[in-house]
């Protein structure tokens, strides 16, 4: 008696739709958990470009003064834009008077600085310039502040920050200024874009970060020493 062989033909297999559904479930699952930690990636990231910018700037600065008598540049503010041409052989730019991309800006630019990076401000050739400068470490055109050897306590006191003021650009904090003074305008202030904090240049140059608590009306810490 033969014995017939009988031969399957391979059928293709399907997902029912149950399979399908927790396949999708498990996708869904691993994206939520993935995209905090893309985000948190890229938001460290743009701190460390940020820190990395204040850092050169501070370099700069520190050979400025030994080259000008130990005197700061001149201020930030003014059409004069006299802090950008004192910095200009140092870090090799200066904001034109038109506009300006991030990639020409370099230094003064932060990547997490949305709101100058998609609505130019009424000066668009200060669409990029996101710190501000502690206005009593400046220079004023012929009027000379003093020096940085008689800062009593450089490694707190500010020297810039990220900062943010609508309708234009040169900015400068003191001590009417939020969240040195918590009834000032906020449309000139200290920002907080990194999360919670806000990147600080230091007088005795070194970079580090700061929260609202840190900040907030401590004039004399951080901004203006008492007499």
């Amino acid at each position: 008696m033969a014995w017939r062989m009988k031969v399957r033909r391979p059928g293709r297999a399907a997902f029912t739709l149950i399979e399908l559904l927790v396949v999708v479930a498990i996708i869904g699952i691993l994206a939520s958990l993935l995209l905090p930690a893309l985000s948190s990636a890229r938001r460290s990231a743009k701190s460390s470009v940020c820190v990395s910018n204040l850092k050169q700037i501070g370099s700069a600065v520190m050979c400025y003064l030994a080259e000008h008598d130990d005197y700061f540049p001149r201020t930030m503010a003014g059409s004069d834009r006299f802090f950008f041409k004192d910095m200009a052989d140092y870090v090799g730019f200066c904001p034109p008077l038109d506009v300006c991309t991030p990639g020409q800006a370099k230094i003064y630019w932060c990547p997490e600085d949305s709101w100058r990076n998609s609505d130019a401000p009424e000066y668009p050739y200060m669409c990029y310039l996101s710190y501000g400068l502690n206005y009593y470490m400046r220079c004023d055109s012929g009027d000379k502040m003093a020096r940085h050897a008689r800062i009593r306590s450089p490694s707190q006191m500010l020297f810039m920050a990220d900062s943010h003021r609508e309708n234009g650009s040169y900015i400068h904090f003191s001590g009417n200024t939020w969240p040195f003074k918590s009834t000032a305008d906020p449309a000139s202030r200290i920002t907080f874009r990194h999360g919670v904090k806000t990147i600080c240049l230091f007088a005795d140059f070194h970079v580090d970060a700061r929260v609202l608590g840190d900040l907030l009306g401590s004039v004399n810490t951080f901004v203006q020493e008492g007499p």
